[in-house]
């Protein structure tokens, strides 16, 4: 392994030996182009059009790159100092009309599609500061559980909440004993009334 991650290294020397499957991306759009300097792999990587994406995606994918640009990467090494990032990013991104894009637009979303989030992932990445809000602007998990199986009152109460910010929330999976294995968990609700009693033990939880 040692002498794998020292090759690795050689190949892409600006990256870390974890990030196996993005170095080897920005290697190979590199070597394509007869380009054998991996910074450069990288902005190409950055640059490159893929067909799956349509001309909206990319506007609204340079929305994204501005709100990270504007908000997040300017501030990010105070919050890393505070050992916490400022909550309040969550409203921003919701000004900036970034969250829930994919939620249609009578629960308060974009009305877009997946590809809206993989976008919000992807330059979430692509930001300098973005490794510091750890899972980051990401509420996709537990919204879209409340948009596939939640109760009309459920959707129309929570999701606008969701995409303006004011609601930070994401779904707890993990758990000490079985890791994310949804099959294992032991965490259960019981009814009481109109309430649920929770009961269990999470970890890792996003937000």
């Amino acid at each position: 392994m040692p002498e794998m991650c020292g090759q690795r290294q050689r190949i892409a020397r600006v990256l870390s030996c974890g990030s196996i499957s993005m170095r080897l991306s920005i290697e190979a759009i590199a070597a394509r182009s007869g380009e054998r300097d991996p910074g450069k792999g990288m902005m190409m990587l950055a640059m490159k059009e893929r067909a799956v994406f349509s001309p909206e995606h990319e506007q609204f994918r340079q929305t994204v790159r501005r709100f990270f640009r504007e908000e997040v990467d300017p501030y990010y090494k105070e919050w890393e100092k505070a050992g916490s990032y400022d909550p309040a990013i969550f409203r921003k991104a919701g000004e900036y009309g970034i969250l829930q894009a994919g939620i249609p637009v009578e629960y308060g979303g974009q009305g877009g599609d997946f590809l809206h989030h993989a976008i919000l992932h992807e330059e979430h990445g692509f930001s300098h500061g973005g490794i510091s809000l750890g899972a980051g602007p990401s509420t996709d998990s537990s919204s879209y559980l409340i948009y596939a199986a939640g109760t009309e009152a459920q959707k129309k109460e929570w999701l606008p909440r969701y995409a303006s910010g004011e609601v930070i929330a994401e779904a707890c999976f993990t758990e000490p004993h079985a890791g994310s294995d949804l099959k294992a968990i032991k965490s259960i609700a019981r009814r009481d009334g109109s309430d649920f009693i929770l009961s269990g033990t999470k970890m890792w939880c996003s937000n």
